[in-house]
């Protein structure tokens, strides 16, 4: 767990008894650095002095944050904790100490050994299990997540692991043993907590592949009050009363937009004509937003009206200068102006700009690799066309992938795992229709540096309609 506190952290990493000893520890290592502020020299106090500042920062700093794990923060505390025991110092005017805390850390230490060897095993099995799955054996991904479970059967992330693993090979082979295993696991998880409307939306689908919808519209609305901002179980109970009611449809559809109205630009609207029109009354009834002035800024450049077009884009600067699209608008006006270099500038400062949209990320990506594909650079185009299918075909909680970075896993748990938090069986409602009408386009007239063939998206139904 990550609970931005040193001594939580570690009482919900360790329980009470590797809190215990971390606490005695720390005592021993604190006392020994008091005790180590009696330097003969004016250097060697001097480091004394920095050491013990350096450690009380840390303390500090670990009421609010947990930073034990970074070794370019513990390993400098700890070398500057013995050179301040090796340098000799004058005799305190005090009585020496007797031996009790070395026979008294014994069993301790032992017992921290025994501790972090069993924590070590699973981490370890875990790791293994996601190199596995990154390689495509699912087989030995799950073999692999079972024995990190079994090393450690109380931490819920393992559980939640092999479960996923579990479910990709369920997609893989077609297997129910598999989903079932997949089934249990995520129980399994939820069980152990925390709560995570990610597990919860997991399992949904599973249970509803597994011909129990009732239990699987349970876990949606778990999931919907654990994220009450993500659309996603909403627009999945919409997809499943699709073909039975259309008013239950077309309601969880409408809640899915007013929960989340990024979704208002995804491509699976225009899949049938019930949620075309849902989107169109959406539409109707919303405001226009900073995305309708993206899209006018679009329309200028492609006609070629420049005056316009920066006209429009001041406007939006003035109103949201940190918007990574902003800038992107602004490079495009370079590139047409002629000025490419400009245009670079500005692409850059729009990958520099702190966003939390991975859309953001991905048309930026996307703008790159239309520049080095004008400037002839067709290696470096194919690369980054690839990065952006890698980002756009991965779903995760928040939209497009990461990349192969998980927050909830890596930050949260602080573990390694797989890049993609969803199962495949949950379909993909977030992928954008303005990217997936430029990578059709692409494959249509530049198949060499298309990532995706024509039959690929539309395999994937990624373009209108439901996978």
């Amino acid at each position: 767990m990550n609970a931005h506190s040193l001594l939580f952290n570690t009482l919900a990493e360790t329980g009470a008894l590797g809190l215990g000893a971390g606490l005695v520890l720390l005592v021993v290592l604190m006392r020994g650095l008091w005790r180590a502020r009696q330097a003969d020299t004016l250097a060697g106090r001097a480091r004394w002095a920095a050491t013990a500042a350096a450690w009380c920062a840390f303390l500090a700093h670990g009421v609010v944050d947990y930073h034990v794990r970074y070794l370019a923060l513990s390993v400098p505390l700890l070398v500057g904790a013995a050179l301040v025991y090796a340098e000799p110092r004058s005799p305190a005017p005090r009585r020496t100490p007797g031996t009790w805390p070395a026979w008294l850390l014994t069993p301790v230490a032992l017992v921290v050994a025994a501790f972090s060897g069993y924590q070590l095993v699973a981490q370890f099995r875990l790791e293994q299990a996601t190199l596995a799955g990154r390689d495509g054996d699912w087989s030995r991904a799950a073999d692999r997540a079972d024995l990190a479970l079994a090393a450690d059967p109380t931490f819920s992330l393992y559980a939640a692991q092999a479960g996923y693993a579990y479910a990709r090979l369920a997609a893989t082979t077609g297997g129910d043993s598999d989903r079932d295993t997949a089934i249990a696991h995520y129980i399994a998880a939820l069980e152990a907590g925390p709560a995570n409307p990610v597990w919860e939306v997991n399992l949904a689908v599973l249970l509803q592949a597994d011909d129990d919808l009732p239990a699987a519209l349970k876990h949606l609305e778990f999931a919907q009050v654990l994220a009450p901002k993500w659309g996603l179980p909403a627009m999945l109970r919409g997809l499943w009363s699709e073909g039975t009611d259309e008013v239950v449809a077309r309601s969880a559809f409408a809640e899915a937009l007013a929960r989340q109205p990024a979704l208002v630009d995804s491509a699976i609207w225009s899949g049938t004509a019930l949620r075309r029109g849902v989107l169109a009354q959406w539409s109707a009834n919303t405001p226009a937003t900073s995305e309708a002035l993206e899209s006018q800024i679009q329309a200028l450049l492609a006609n070629g009206q420049l005056p316009e077009a920066q006209s429009l884009i001041e406007r939006a600067w003035t109103m949201s200068p940190s918007s990574p699209w902003v800038y992107r608008a602004w490079s495009a006006l370079a590139m047409a102006q002629g000025a490419p270099t400009l245009g670079q500038r500005y692409l850059e400062a729009a990958d520099w700009l702190q966003s939390v949209d991975i859309r953001d990320r991905v048309q930026t990506l996307l703008t790159r690799a239309d520049q080095l594909a004008l400037r002839g650079d067709r290696l470096a185009a194919a690369e980054t066309y690839n990065v952006v299918w890698d980002a756009a075909s991965q779903v995760s909680p928040y939209g497009w992938g990461y990349l192969g970075y998980i927050p909830q896993a890596h930050f949260i748990f602080q573990r390694d795992v797989w890049a993609a938090e969803l199962v495949p069986q949950v379909p993909q409602v977030d992928f954008d229709r303005g990217l997936a009408a430029a990578l059709t386009e692409l494959a249509r007239t530049d198949p060499e540096l298309a990532p995706a063939t024509l039959s690929d998206l539309e395999r994937t139904a990624l373009v209108g309609g439901t996978p």
